[in-house]
């Protein structure tokens, strides 16, 4: 409904066909939805399920046979800021986006991979499990194959089976996230194939990275290239360069990507190099079209700023080094305000974890009367039997190292 489209395809897998099957009860402009491809062995369930909305749903063979039959095909899409595909998204709201990415953001994207020194060079070899159905996949896939690489797809695993596929598969990259990382530094393979090895879609902490990379390191691999991105910017914007590391930030722009930290909502730029921190930016090529059909969200999302061009603000925020380099400090809903003072509650977690003396530790907000916000933190700890002395330990740690303003009001 919200694109007003009149065509679906979509995969065979029974609850997927099942839940896209609602929209007969849904007053929408649908003409044919097409099931690809094997409609054939599920036709009688799912006629008995459709009654007088079965002339809308159609087979892939019957598709093929009916609308490709014409001996050249007219490419109706022309145009470097015509919308290519929309991809959803949550963001940080829970209600679902429509991202509009046009060719030029796709291209965009692939030239920065292929030119920006991430070390996606001709002939290497990928692994990739990302899902069509997200922003990244165009990375993981197309981005890829631009710069010349053979990406194997692996449509469906479990995280514990990840490591089994890597040492199966032996590619010379990865596009993988912490949990999976931590799993392949536990299991029993060596990886002196992985040449790049690229940690994205969730915050890698100092600590674990040091961690893995250690562990890596011993299995023959190169050190893990944190990056970043969103949806809304073609799904990647920075990386750590091949040859050129440093831990614990999330790399420099990619090439067609401009970046900068600004005050929170605002245009007022924040110098780079002084350590000071503000909101991520991002405008550039990759930058979206819109949020489709919700021209408020993209109102919000996309802002003129006084230099003339648009930014999209991330919501994150994060400080730039004097080498570009980009520190990620926490989502705007991971601060909190307490006694007048801004408090990024992942900071917490991290100086918490340098103790060693806790397995996990996840910092949230609470409401307060005094002070208005407050940190408490959940903990699991490495040793039970001590507990109040293990609290101490943590708390003088706090203290030591850190403004009083981060201690937790409640452990």
């Amino acid at each position: 409904n919200l694109t007003n489209s009149k065509f679906l395809f979509v995969n065979e897998v029974p609850f997927v066909v099942e839940n896209v099957l609602k929209v007969k009860d849904m007053d929408n402009k649908l003409e044919k939805i097409t099931i690809i491809p094997v409609m054939e062995s599920i036709q009688a369930s799912v006629n008995q399920e459709l009654g007088d909305f079965n002339n809308k749903v159609i087979s892939y063979a019957t598709y093929k046979d009916a609308y490709l039959k014409a001996t050249s095909v007219v490419l109706l899409n022309k145009g470097s800021e015509k919308t290519a595909l929309i991809v959803y998204t949550g963001g940080t709201t829970g209600e679902a986006k429509g991202v509009e990415l046009t060719n030029k953001n796709l291209v965009a994207m692939s030239h920065g991979e292929k030119y920006s020194n991430y070390g996606f060079t001709y002939g290497k070899t990928s692994m990739n499990i990302l899902q069509p159905a997200i922003a990244y996949y165009l990375n993981a896939t197309c981005g890829l194959m631009i710069c010349g690489m053979q990406v194997i797809q692996i449509p469906i695993f479990q995280i514990p089976e990840y490591p089994d596929l890597v040492n199966n598969f032996k590619p010379n990259h990865i596009f993988s996230g912490p949990i999976l990382l931590q799993k392949m530094a536990q299991s029993p393979y060596e990886f002196s194939y992985l040449t790049n090895p690229v940690s994205g879609g969730d915050k890698l902490l100092v600590k674990e990275e040091v961690e893995i990379n250690e562990k890596l390191k011993e299995k023959g691999s190169r050190p893990i290239q944190q990056g970043y991105g969103s949806t809304e910017v073609a799904a990647i914007a920075t990386c750590n360069p091949i040859d050129n590391l440093k831990v614990g930030t999330l790399g420099i722009p990619m090439i067609n990507v401009n970046m900068g930290i600004f005050e929170y909502q605002t245009d007022k730029e924040i110098p780079y190099g002084k350590g000071i921190e503000g909101e991520i930016c991002i405008s550039g090529d990759t930058m979206m079209k819109g949020y489709i059909n919700n021209p408020e969200a993209t109102k919000k999302a996309l802002m003129y700023h006084s230099d003339g061009q648009v930014w999209f603000h991330t919501d994150d925020f994060g400080i730039m080094d004097e080498d570009g380099y980009i520190y990620h400090r926490g989502r705007a809903k991971r601060m909190i305000t307490r006694s007048g003072n801004k408090i990024w509650l992942p900071t917490i977690e991290e100086e918490i974890l340098k103790t060693n003396l806790v397995e996990s530790c996840c910092a949230v907000k609470l409401e307060d009367d005094d002070e208005r916000e407050v940190p408490i933190v959940h903990l699991v700890l490495k040793d039970s039997n001590n507990l109040k002395e293990t609290i101490s330990q943590i708390k003088n740690y706090i203290a030591t190292y850190s403004p009083m303003i981060f201690m937790p009001k409640y452990f």
